[in-house]
């Protein structure tokens, strides 16, 4: 049906902005409609939620793991995954706009039901320009980090547990919120064949020493940005869901795929004792 909507401009002269919801996890049952869609280059707007193991009341079936990379590496879909309301309310007038472009294309968006304390904040130009190019920080210091977390999605709200749970610790520690994996990606891989281009994680990790170690974090498979120590040489450990789904509360389930704010901590207190 999307894909149908999606060509109204080539069938009848008038293009229209077709908007449909699935839960996410099903995005993989229609996974050849999705690509001959995306083929015929239909636009539209595709919202996949609830997403990931936060969605653990529902059992393990309906928990969603690789929808990250099938986003990534979907032809002619751009992926986000935004982790507060203002974020969606920048992506989603982009996106209506966008599917109207000549040269533009279909989104997907990856949401989640999951409640979050919302930063009180009035975006800025500069920041709703990061949002859509992929990314922005959320807490940064001109000091030298001796950790940078990049974090998508709702799982922010664990990594911002995380850093008042070690507050007495003195660390400096970074978060970047990776708003599109997707499109962070793709414009790295540009820049590696376009000498004179940086990217927008380039830019955006300038300051950032390669001896400063990175732990990723998504509610999805972990090597969807994984990728990231790439960029700049950076030693990388990555953390996400790389297991089936299993029936539970949602603690007991981020604890069972080890994304919960104590698996955090692990994780960073590894790199600090190297």
């Amino acid at each position: 049906l999307l894909a149908s909507l999606g060509i109204s401009d080539k069938l009848f002269g008038k293009r229209i902005l077709p908007v449909g919801t699935i839960y996410d996890t099903f995005i993989g049952r229609g996974l050849d409609a999705l690509n001959y869609a995306t083929y015929i280059d239909a636009r539209f707007i595709l919202v996949g939620t609830p997403s990931g193991v936060t969605l653990s009341h529902e059992g393990g079936a309906h928990q969603s793991i690789i929808t990250p990379n099938i986003g990534i590496s979907q032809p002619n879909l751009i992926y986000y995954e935004p982790t507060f309301a203002d974020e969606l309310n920048v992506l989603i007038f982009w996106a209506l706009n966008n599917i109207q472009k000549k040269k533009g294309k279909s989104v997907y968006l990856r949401l989640s039901t999951k409640k979050l304390p919302q930063p009180k904040r009035e975006l800025t130009n500069s920041i709703k320009d990061d949002i859509i190019n992929g990314g922005y920080w959320l807490t940064n210091s001109i000091k030298k980090l001796d950790l940078l977390i990049v974090a998508t999605g709702v799982i922010v709200g664990e990594v911002m547990n995380c850093l008042s749970a070690l507050k007495e610790e003195n660390l400096n520690i970074g978060v970047f919120v990776a708003t599109s994996p997707d499109k962070l990606y793709r414009d790295w891989e540009y820049s590696t064949k376009n000498i004179n281009y940086k990217s927008h994680l380039e830019k955006k990790l300038l300051n950032i020493g390669t001896n400063t170690p990175i732990v990723t974090i998504i509610d999805g498979h972990s090597s969807a940005l994984s990728w990231i120590g790439s960029v700049k040489g950076q030693k990388v450990i990555p953390m996400g869901v790389n297991n089936f789904g299993k029936s539970g509360d949602l603690k007991e389930v981020y604890e069972f795929n080890e994304i919960d704010l104590n698996s955090i901590v692990d994780r960073i207190a590894r790199f600090i004792l190297q």
